[in-house]
């Protein structure tokens, strides 16, 4: 595995990955939640993500892919 340290707040961080027993471990930055809990989260409140918020998750998942290329 390559281990790339990259330090920005819109990737999450990779420290150390492993095989054992024919399963890969990878150990990462903590997060409390994925996009995904929030969206899953917030509709099952009956809500809706307000357009301003949508647009900083889909500005800061682009800045992500920016500094992956």
């Amino acid at each position: 595995f390559v281990h790339v340290l990259v330090k920005t707040k819109n990737i999450v961080r990779y420290y150390h990955s492993w095989v054992e027993e024919e399963k890969l471990y990878i150990v990462m930055e903590y997060c409390e939640s994925s996009l995904k809990e929030l969206f899953i989260k917030t509709k099952n409140q009956g809500k809706i993500i307000e357009e301003g918020r949508m647009k900083e998750l889909l500005r800061q998942s682009l800045m992500g892919l920016k500094c992956m290329h």
